[in-house]
């Protein structure tokens, strides 16, 4: 099956790293074509099996010679389905699909609005949460397919003497790291936050680091290729966002990490108990109690990792999308 799979993100963050993943195990079943937008640092992950094609023109969702330049692609590739990812890509090819008529399916990656999915046929979720906020026609249906993970291999070892905390994003309002490190930088026991990852808050986030004079207890490490072992290595990954699609560096973290905290956000309450679901407000004082009760906190995770592991391994989650390509293409 000729499957052309379309992003048109101008950073690189969790949405991206699943499109990755999700191209490069799929090229393992079907004539797989990747579409990008200029800039993006993607073309540079997806495996040799992979044929990438990049769009040239400025990524505006209303240049018309973009939209002309992938009306062509599209015609020229000619797939049997076409899988946007994000609302940008979905709204750009729901536009030239109007002349093309090609089976399209659109990914939903967070919960917020996104206006074009709701004129969508079909849909896929990552979390039940953003299904929940697609409203289709009768003839629409909404699937929820989690992003998947194929495991690797990552150094074990003994952690670090001082305590650990592990963030993993884009550098966006939205998730939350100010008030991380506001609350991270009034804490009385001895620690160090890692955040990982690119974008435009990074000065902001830098000034206010310097400003609470948390230099020498807050990082900014940019972006990473290690990010599993960053995982593995510390002693607690933390989400501090106010909305998350997943997100991924959950099940990053139930492969990889020790414990895993995370405000209420996409998936998290659909995996875990209460007791790693914190408030934005209480991230501080949640991270004390994990301090003080390390150990049992760190044997309830490994419980539930072992229980929730099977549902994010790509093997299950290229087969639920071998399978809904299937009966998308079989439908008139």
């Amino acid at each position: 099956m000729k499957v052309a799979l379309f992003i048109a993100s101008e950073h690189y963050g969790g949405a991206e790293k699943a499109f990755v993943e999700l191209v490069n195990a799929m090229a393992q079943h079907h004539d797989v074509a990747a579409i990008i937008i200029r800039g993006n640092k993607i073309g540079q992950m997806v495996s040799e099996s992979v044929k990438v094609y990049t769009l040239k023109s400025n990524p505006t969702r209303y240049n018309p010679l973009l939209i002309f330049e992938l009306y062509i692609l599209l015609g020229w590739l000619d797939p049997d389905i076409i899988h946007t990812h994000a609302a940008k890509a979905t709204e750009l090819v729901y536009r030239v699909n109007m002349l093309l008529g090609k089976k399209h399916l659109a990914t939903k990656h967070n919960d917020r609005k996104g206006r074009v999915f709701n004129k969508m046929q079909w849909v896929t979720t990552v979390s039940e949460k953003a299904a929940s906020s697609i409203h289709l026609g009768k003839k629409g249906r909404v699937w929820t397919i989690y992003n998947g993970i194929e495991e690797e291999k990552i150094l074990s070892g003994s952690l670090p003497e001082k305590f650990t905390v592990v963030a993993v994003g884009r550098l966006d309002k939205i998730k939350g790291f100010a008030e991380l490190i506001r609350q991270v930088s009034s804490l009385s026991f001895p620690l160090v936050l890692k955040i990982i990852g690119e974008g435009q808050e990074y000065d902001s986030l830098r000034a206010l680091i310097v400003e609470l004079g948390a230099e020498g207890r807050i990082e900014l490490l940019g972006f990473r290729n290690d990010v599993h072992q960053q995982i593995h290595d510390a002693h607690v990954v933390v989400v501090s966002s106010f909305s998350e699609g997943g997100p991924k560096v959950l099940i990053e973290s139930l492969f990889y990490g020790r414990v895993f905290i995370s405000t209420p956000v996409g998936a998290v309450p659909e995996v875990l108990p209460e007791r790693f679901i914190v408030t934005q407000e209480r991230l501080g004082a949640k991270l004390e109690d994990v301090y003080n009760n390390y150990q049992q906190y760190e044997a309830e995770f490994a419980r539930i990792a072992a229980e929730k592991k099977p549902l994010f391994l790509m093997t299950k989650i290229i087969k639920q999308y071998d399978d809904l390509y299937h009966y998308l293409v079989e439908q008139v």
